[in-house]
């Protein structure tokens, strides 16, 4: 096993931060250059030396790991990161953020308003007492889960609640319409009431479901301060690939044999798409457009009688 340390490093958080609040670097005093360098890299008494990440912005809000990266890469010219035996090496962003950030610009993208919809539902009956209280008449004591777009482990468990209570919504909604509930004027209601008089908004709902799903256990797997770095790649790899295979042809996608080569398929080119009809959407979401169908047809069988 490979040695391994993850800290936010709080002995050098007051040193880096005078440091970096100088107007010059030049300014900097050697003293405090070595002292930080000596606190970071000089580990030749301690039992692990191979790999220290620096920090989490999470743990140290007001010290964010850039401000680290950056202070580090300034201070290069002046000090020899490598006389201590080490080196410094920038591995990008969070891998959680971008996964969790590519997740939102394709529901932006979409345009079908999925995340407005959960927030909007969520908040409605968590604010208000009066709509909670004649909410949970109509789904026997359910409520939606908690939904914030910025935590990335709620996108599963928040589309499958209201999925479920998708005919209690619906049930609500014509209640309020009646005049049988409180009717409240607020934003929420209307972002609600507009997305449920979509006739599919069930089909797009099992949609992100589905994808959220497929995101949920690299998210979760890669919440730990062991190095899974070396995993990031393949794990990327599948994660790309799985969702690719859902519009691009197989032809196409069989020539993409590593990560590199998929990041260079271009995605936009209609030529590499699969026809409109083979589309993946997911197995519940394509069920969901049958039941559609059948139940369309079965009304307009019936108008005709």
């Amino acid at each position: 096993m490979i040695p391994f340390i993850s800290t936010s490093l709080p002995e050098i958080a007051t040193l880096v931060y005078l440091a970096s609040s100088e107007k010059e670097l030049s300014e900097l005093s050697e003293k405090l250059v070595m002292q930080i360098c000596s606190i970071v890299f000089n580990f030749k008494t301690k039992p692990y030396d191979s790999f220290l990440t620096l920090g989490d912005a999470a743990e140290n809000p007001e010290f964010p790991n850039w401000t680290v990266l950056e202070f580090f890469q300034k201070m290069h010219s002046l000090v020899q990161i490598s006389e201590f035996g080490k080196n410094l090496f920038n591995i990008g962003s969070c891998g959680l953020h971008v996964m969790h950030n590519a997740f939102k610009a394709g529901c932006i993208a979409s345009t079908w308003g999925i995340v407005d919809f959960l927030t909007a539902l969520y908040y409605l009956f968590k604010n208000s007492p009066a709509c909670r209280d004649d909410f949970l008449k109509e789904s026997e004591g359910a409520l939606p889960k908690k939904f914030i777009q910025h935590r990335w482990l709620e996108n599963v468990p928040a589309s499958e609640s209201a999925l479920n209570l998708l005919p209690s919504i619906k049930k609500y909604i014509v209640s309020v319409d009646k005049g049988e509930h409180y009717q409240s004027n607020c934003k929420l209601y209307t972002s609600v009431k507009t997305h449920m008089h979509d006739n599919l908004l069930s089909v797009k709902l099992k949609v992100f479901h589905s994808i959220a799903k497929l995101f949920l256990p690299f998210l979760t797997k890669y919440q730990t301060d062991k190095p899974m770095l070396f995993f990031l790649p393949e794990d990327l790899k599948k994660i790309v690939n799985f969702l690719l295979q859902r519009f691009v042809l197989s032809k196409n996608l069989n020539t993409a044999t590593t990560l590199q080569k998929l990041f260079c398929l271009d995605i936009n080119n209609p030529k590499i798409h699969k026809p409109i009809e083979n589309i993946d959407l997911g197995f519940s979401a394509e069920k969901e457009i049958q039941s559609l169908r059948v139940s369309k047809i079965f009304l307009t069988v019936k108008f005709l009688i």
